[in-house]
């Protein structure tokens, strides 16, 4: 297929054409390998222990059972064709009876690749994508499936944007960022005071936690002990793994943080028909997790470590050993300074915070204000 212009994406329409399932494909589709040695043992014991048939007999029985199932593989592998975007993702397979399965690329929240042993070995993997109600397409042995998913990701983002689902202009995009207990939920109320809308991403985190798809996924990869007595997932054995393995962090962020960021646009998108004065994004993971992408300025919510301290102990149970546990999995809190745009002050007062948040609210509208009339004079 040729290339033709770029895709609002920023991707190459070549990067979107059909392709087919690895050729290493052929040897992992139908039965499992262990299915053809039971056959294998089966025909050893009737045909030579039972009717006294010479071995070669056998050994040509095998050459003709893997003969069929390369065949089955190589009919399957050329049935199965896959389409990533630009705007939808498609599965077309079947021989005697064909399967056509489309999912509007909008809609997707969930993205994820998974590799067996043969798979890592031989350069493929599997991607599968789905709503918030669970995966609903499934591409089996993509070649280079990394790559292939990023381009996935890239072209979901852009189907959103195009559709509405990115920040809407006019209304402010306000990040919260901090050490843990520095009191973002107080700068939170205060912003929601002001008539803003405040997004609780560990929330919706948890939210998503609930989400059967979800569940099923750490149950898979972590095994039932992830889940209570109830059988929904155990927040705190959850915690246990991806704090003390930094790759399994990265693993869940990866399945919740796409769920997360699709509700958030549709709430953003709500706030700004509601007339809204902002929207305030209080996410504990603001730059780890990219969303400060998604925020018109950031603010760094500041306090004592003391403070800081008192608090968790106080409102979580936490010592100050896991306290410096938990920070120690995200950013530096410098590093969140250097990156904010504002400074608040949660030292004191409640009052002394509300001061502060309505100061902020009233520089970003003038700020708009200004950038709105500098747009509509020539030659500026």
């Amino acid at each position: 297929m040729n290339v033709h212009a770029a895709s609002p994406s920023g991707l190459a329409r070549a990067e979107f054409s059909p392709f087919r399932p690895s050729w290493w494909s052929v040897l992992s589709f139908g039965r499992p390998w262990w299915f053809l040695g039971v056959i294998l043992v089966v025909a050893h014991v009737v045909l030579i222990r039972v009717f006294s048939l010479p071995l070669v007999v056998l050994l040509w029985m095998g050459l003709v059972l893997v003969a069929i199932g390369l065949v089955q593989g190589v009919v399957r592998r050329c049935s199965r064709e896959y389409t990533i975007g630009p705007d939808l993702a498609r599965v077309r397979a079947g021989v005697f009876r064909r399967v056509d399965s489309t999912f509007p690329l909008r809609s997707v929240t969930q993205t994820t690749v998974t590799e067996g042993v043969f798979e890592r070995l031989v350069g493929a993997g599997t991607i599968s994508l789905g709503g918030n109600d669970g995966p609903l397409l499934r591409f089996l042995f993509v070649p280079r499936a990394a790559a292939r998913l990023k381009v996935l990701r890239s072209a979901v983002e852009a189907t959103r944007m195009q559709s509405g689902g990115g920040v809407p202009m006019g209304i402010p995009v306000i990040g919260l960022c901090g050490g843990i207990g520095a009191g973002k939920s107080t700068v939170a109320r205060a912003f929601a005071a002001e008539n803003c809308l405040v997004i609780d991403s560990d929330a919706d985190a948890r939210a998503a936690l609930t989400l059967p798809h979800v569940r099923e996924t750490l149950v898979g990869w972590w095994g039932p002990g992830v889940l209570a007595a109830d059988g929904s997932v155990n927040r705190k054995a959850v915690a246990a793994v991806v704090f003390s393995d930094a790759a399994e962090r990265a693993r869940l962020e990866g399945l919740v943080h796409p769920i997360v960021k699709a509700d958030r646009r549709r709430l953003i998108a709500r706030a700004a028909a509601e007339g809204r004065l902002g929207v305030v994004i209080d996410a504990p993971l603001l730059f780890e997790a990219g969303s400060d992408a998604e925020c018109d300025t950031v603010v760094f919510v500041d306090a004592l470590r003391a403070d800081r301290v008192a608090r968790v102990m106080a409102n979580r149970g936490w010592s100050e050993e896991e306290l410096v546990r938990r920070e120690a999995a995200q950013l530096p809190l410098e590093e969140k300074r250097r990156r904010s745009m504002h400074v608040i002050d949660n030292h004191g007062s409640v009052q002394a915070v509300n001061v502060q948040v309505r100061a902020l609210l009233e520089t970003l509208a003038r700020r708009a204000a200004g950038e709105r009339g500098s747009a509509g004079v020539p030659g500026r």
